[in-house]
């Protein structure tokens, strides 16, 4: 996962992609296992203040894109990529 996330930042810099819709790319090529574990992440890492129910999306836009890179860089992380 870590090459697939370092390959994906260095691809989204070259073609000049803000960082907002590289997020979104970003979680539109990862398959729901790891998806799920991002989700895990942001609940415990990035605790939000919304009451109520939260749905993933709402919890993925409180994790800024380099964290959620940081994230999959992680070497605990095996290749989860789709």
């Amino acid at each position: 996962m870590a090459a697939f996330a370092q390959e994906f930042e260095r691809r989204a810099l070259d073609a000049e992609v803000s960082q907002e819709d590289a997020k979104l790319l970003l979680v539109s090529n990862l398959n729901p296992q790891t998806l799920l574990r991002l989700d895990t992440f942001v609940t415990t890492s990035f605790p939000g203040d919304i009451t109520g129910k939260e749905t993933m999306l709402d919890r993925l836009r409180r994790i800024s894109y380099p964290a959620m890179l940081m994230f999959l860089k992680q070497g605990s992380l095996s290749d989860l990529a789709s």
